[in-house]
């Protein structure tokens, strides 16, 4: 479908550029993968053909997928990131807290990163229910043996109570 197609797209573009930065830049590159391909059966050949081409070191790649994108095809979706992760790619849970956020799927879900939704880092400052949250998330993160990463910092009160509370990335 349309979806697959726009996501092939962007993958061999964004690991063509990466390639292209390859000698000037060391950076990674995090692909987010539409909800509807979480289970599809060709995601992981569709990234294991594009690194390939390319020539781009899977431990450079991650995918982020929300959630309800996993959830919602648990099975597949569960089989499909074992997969990635089995190949090298690094697995990351986006907008974590926005979603569905079951524990019992989380505790099974084969993942290495919670990026912490910027709704909770745009809170953090304005009252002790919205810090508490955020500091549970990287908690929680350490406890499972995940990194946590905060998106959307935009002060430096966020990113000195990001460092305090050692968040890995923000």
């Amino acid at each position: 479908g349309r979806s697959y197609d726009l996501t092939k797209w962007v993958v061999h573009h964004a690991m063509r550029q990466l390639r292209n930065w390859r000698d000037s830049l060391d950076i990674g590159l995090a692909v987010n993968v539409a909800a509807n391909l979480a289970g599809d059966p060709d995601l992981p050949a569709l990234l294991h053909d594009a690194m390939a081409i390319w020539g781009i070191n899977p431990a450079s790649v991650t995918v982020e997928l929300t959630e309800r994108a996993i959830i919602e095809d648990k099975q597949s979706g569960f089989d499909n990131l074992l997969k990635l992760k089995e190949m090298g790619i690094t697995i990351s849970i986006d907008d974590f807290g926005t979603g569905y956020s079951s524990l019992s799927y989380l505790q099974q879900m084969p993942f290495d990163v919670i990026k912490i939704d910027k709704s909770f880092i745009d809170e953090i400052g304005k009252g002790a229910a919205s810090d508490n949250i955020c500091r549970t998330i990287i908690r929680m993160a350490e406890e499972l043996g995940k990194k946590s990463i905060a998106e959307g910092v935009e002060t430096q009160e966020q990113l000195d109570f990001l460092r305090d509370n050692e968040c890995d990335v923000a």
